[in-house]
């Protein structure tokens, strides 16, 4: 019972971070902040800015910097609802498991891919709502 529980706060959780993230304010929110090219063209291992990235980043208007920024934040939103729908299947594995029973895994691999299928990546879309 407890698995089943753990199985609809993760879908539930990746519906409504899904809802949260991708309204029209957070998007419109997020791409009018000033964002820095030091701090977007950074190497994530080495904490120090990029030059070949930098040089790049500089030669965008802010609007662009602004979708650049707003891509580079989808990745991380992506990660987390892929996250989020993995853990119904794993559930769904190890109920199969513990059950002995391989069928009892159909419906959450049937409700986590469904969840993927629904959060697939479309950053065309998500560029076409941003404003300006």
């Amino acid at each position: 019972m407890l698995i089943y529980i753990i199985s609809i706060a993760a879908v539930a959780g990746s519906v409504y971070y899904r809802r949260y993230y991708m309204t029209e304010a957070n998007i419109n929110k997020f791409v009018s902040k000033n964002h820095s090219t030091d701090e977007l063209s950074r190497d994530p291992r080495t904490k120090k800015p990029d030059p070949a990235k930098l040089s790049q980043l500089e030669s965008l208007i802010p609007a662009e910097l602004g979708i650049y920024a707003l891509m580079m934040e989808f990745q991380k939103y992506l990660l987390i609802n892929l996250a989020l729908n993995e853990i119904v299947i794993v559930l769904g594995l190890a109920l199969a498991l513990l059950s002995d029973d391989p069928s009892t895994i159909i419906p959450f691999a049937v409700v986590s891919l469904v969840l993927d299928i629904w959060i697939y990546p479309k950053p065309n879309l998500l560029i076409q709502r941003v404003p300006g």
